[in-house]
C-alpha cells in the first residue's frame, strides 16, 4: 500500500506540477506552487479516491496548510501510513 507522503507527492507533481517530494513538513504548499484553490482540489482528490469527507475546519487556513498537514489528513481520514 502506497504511504501518505508517496500519494501526496504522486498526486501534487501529476495533477498540479507541484514537485513536494524532498520537502520537509512544515513546508507551505503555496511556497511551492499550490494556491488555494489547488490544495482545496487536492483535499477533494483525497476525499474522493478514499471515500471520506474532510471538514473545511480540520484542513485549517487554506494559505498556510503545510506537508505535514496534508500527511495529518491522509493519516485520519484515508488510513495511510505517513512514511
Amino acid at each position: 500500500m502506497e504511504t501518505a507522503r508517496a500519494w501526496l507527492d504522486r498526486v501534487a507533481e501529476e495533477d498540479f506540477g507541484a514537485g513536494l517530494a524532498g520537502l520537509p513538513e512544515d513546508a507551505k504548499l503555496r511556497d511551492h506552487g499550490l494556491d488555494s484553490l489547488d490544495v482545496l482540489e487536492l483535499t477533494m482528490a483525497v476525499e474522493d479516491a478514499f471515500g471520506c469527507e474532510i471538514d473545511d475546519a480540520e484542513v485549517g487556513d487554506i494559505d498556510n496548510v503545510t506537508v505535514g498537514r496534508m500527511l495529518d489528513l491522509l493519516e485520519r481520514h484515508a488510513g495511510l501510513r505517513r512514511a
